[in-house]
């Protein structure tokens, strides 16, 4: 069991090479934060058609407000 362990770890250390410098040259904050900010997420249509449906749902009757609560 030990002698598997020790074969697996030689055998990744192999393989995977070691990592370098692990210091960041510079800030990343500063473009995540552009990347968030350019970013819209538009709005599919059938969720303003699901909307007015429930809006249509409630004018025309009114009970569907309990409905709707409950299920909250």
């Amino acid at each position: 069991m030990k002698q598997d362990d020790e074969e697996l770890q030689t055998f990744l250390r192999t393989v995977i090479a070691p990592i370098g410098d692990l210091k960041l040259r510079r800030d990343l904050w500063p473009d995540m934060r552009r990347n968030l900010n350019s970013r819209i997420a538009p709005v599919p249509w059938f969720d303003y058609a699901l909307a007015a449906l429930l809006g249509c749902s409630v004018f025309f009757f009114p009970e569907t407000i309990l409905y709707l609560l409950y299920h909250l």
